[in-house]
């Protein structure tokens, strides 16, 4: 992303509300300003000394580099200890591994990425069968198939991995490949469950490893073996994260050649480092940050995915001072809201 058109440097920005955005340099005839293109459904929004107006980003062209800034790091690869968050490590597990689904947040509405259906296969919508595309390889040459995705949801199943989805495939009571097609998977559930779709696209059921890696019980903390749209090239913890493009992906759908993850756990410093230019794009879920950056940047774009809940206070309940009711209210009551929303929340 880091071309000169018409003599000038051109920024794009991608503040996320959540989710992976792969932006690419858009040309649109030497004047004017690049354009992003997301993974996720969104809006662009360009801003200047105006207020911001809507208008579409240019067209995207494969090749450059983009630079995002994220505000947390995390601590594996390993997609059975992923959570899917895009505020922690949803950006790298979908990245590296790609998923099977997408979800629609604005519809409701599943699309398919790595599996072609995920449908009942009865009425009472305990059976679900699966069905992956064909000709995808992980990064390790082996099959993405009906095989690999089972292998990954028993892991899922061991208590000892404590994964974040053992509340879905716990509830899985027997899993088949078929006998005569590969990239079949029949999904046995204790109990009807007509989200299961749903269920499996919001958590790390959805980022499949090779099973090839599995049985060779390859260390994934540090060394991903999926077939996502990006590999990675280098990680340095708490600095940043260099993916390439995989060379065995759909490439009419990712036109980086690069993405550089990096972490900046400080709100205002991403905003001033989006504003320099120093980066292309960064995440926030704060409101005002997206104000500052849209004022900030000429003609920046800001792309928006829902998402259910807001701003959270998770309190340890296991043991004191948290697992008295009495205190978890007291500092609820203590946080004036006021302050919350123009102090925290800028707005």
């Amino acid at each position: 992303m880091r071309k000169r058109f018409g003599g000038r440097r051109a920024a794009v920005a991608a503040l996320l509300a959540f989710g992976l955005v792969a932006a690419a340099c858009g040309d649109d005839g030497g004047s004017s300003d690049e354009g992003g293109a997301s993974t996720g459904s969104g809006t662009a929004t360009g801003s200047g000394s105006a207020p911001a107006t809507t208008k579409a980003p240019a067209t995207p062209v494969a090749g450059g580099t983009a630079t995002v800034q994220l505000f947390s790091e995390i601590g594996t690869l390993d997609p059975v200890k992923a959570t899917g968050s895009g505020g922690s490590d949803g950006q790298r597990f979908f990245a590296l591994y790609g998923g099977l689904m997408t979800l629609d947040a604005d519809t409701g509405k599943i699309a398919y990425l790595q599996a072609e259906s995920f449908k009942p296969a009865g009425a009472d919508l305990k059976v679900w069968e699966l069905k992956i595309k064909p000709n995808q390889k992980f990064t390790d040459g082996t099959a993405y198939d009906a095989a690999a995705v089972k292998a990954n949801w028993e892991r899922c199943q061991v208590a000892a991995n404590a994964s974040p989805a053992r509340g879905v495939c716990a509830f899985i009571t027997k899993m088949e490949v078929s006998a005569t097609d590969p990239l079949v998977l029949t999904i046995t559930n204790a109990q009807s469950n007509a989200h299961l779709d749903k269920a499996i696209e919001r958590t790390n059921l959805n980022y499949i490893a090779s099973k090839k890696a599995i049985d060779d019980k390859v260390e994934m903390t540090s060394k991903p073996q999926g077939a996502g749209p990006f590999t990675l090239e280098e990680w340095t913890r708490d600095s940043r994260m260099v993916l390439n493009k995989n060379p065995g992906w759909n490439a009419s759908t990712v036109y980086l050649d690069k993405l550089i993850l990096q972490v900046q756990p400080v709100e205002q410093q991403r905003i001033d480092s989006f504003g320099t230019g120093a980066i292309d794009a960064f995440y926030t879920s704060v409101p005002g940050s997206i104000e500052s950056a849209l004022k900030a940047v000429k003609d920046s774009y800001v792309t928006k995915v829902a998402v259910t809940t807001g701003q959270t206070f998770t309190m340890n309940t296991a043991k004191a001072p948290f697992d008295d009711v009495r205190i978890r209210t007291a500092i609820i009551s203590a946080i004036p809201r006021d302050v919350l929303a123009t102090d925290i929340l800028n707005k």
